[in-house]
């Protein structure tokens, strides 16, 4: 199976169901896990955002709350991971991950969440410097100002980040997509040699 399609059938990149991710940590290390959100998708269709907070076993750094403004009194009521791991994982099971420095979310998840592993990972840093070469910066922030994109909410806070990362995919599929380049989508997901649908 690939991302949930069986193989054999007639695949390409719109075949892959992916969900867009952020996670934001407590500042130690290991992080845990105090905010993330999810969005499914597949092909270029979007889903509503899901999002947690997350009570962790130790407070968070002071560090880590200059960066995302979560403190300890915002998680104080929120549930623990165990209370949320079903429901994260109904959201993120056989997917592939999409994240902006996919790695450092995908290091986050596998810790917290024991067993899970993704379908695959598709990287918008790597798929934005394909699309885009040649920018100062491929930060989330320096992306989202070069492709006049904005979102609701605060800066580093998860939903957020995750509704910046979505609509950079989108941005960086349809560039590559109208520049002749869809081969560079089906690698980023996993599938070569596919006929272009356009």
């Amino acid at each position: 199976m690939l991302g949930g399609v069986a193989k054999g059938a007639e695949l390409n990149w719109r075949s892959v169901p992916f969900v867009v991710v952020d996670a934001e940590g407590s500042g130690h290390r290991p992080p845990e896990l105090i905010e993330f959100a999810a969005m499914q998708g597949q092909g270029t269709g979007i889903h509503p955002v899901h999002s947690w907070l997350i009570r962790p076993k130790q407070p968070i750094s002071p560090f880590a709350a200059r960066v995302h403004g979560i403190t300890d009194s915002d998680v104080t009521g929120a549930p623990t991971l165990d209370n949320v791991s079903r429901d994260i994982l109904e959201i993120i099971n056989d997917r592939h991950l999409v994240a902006h420095n996919a790695s450092v979310e995908k290091n986050i998840l596998s810790r917290e969440l024991p067993g899970w592993r993704p379908t695959g990972i598709v990287d918008t840093i790597a798929l934005s410097k394909k699309a885009f070469p040649g920018l100062p910066s491929y930060g989330l922030d320096a992306l989202a100002e070069h492709l006049h994109i904005q979102a609701p909410g605060s800066r580093h806070r998860a939903s957020h980040d995750v509704l910046l990362t979505a609509a950079i995919l989108r941005l960086t599929i349809s560039k590559l997509i109208i520049t002749g380049r869809e081969g560079d989508v089906g690698a980023a997901f996993g599938i070569t040699n596919q006929e272009s649908m356009f």
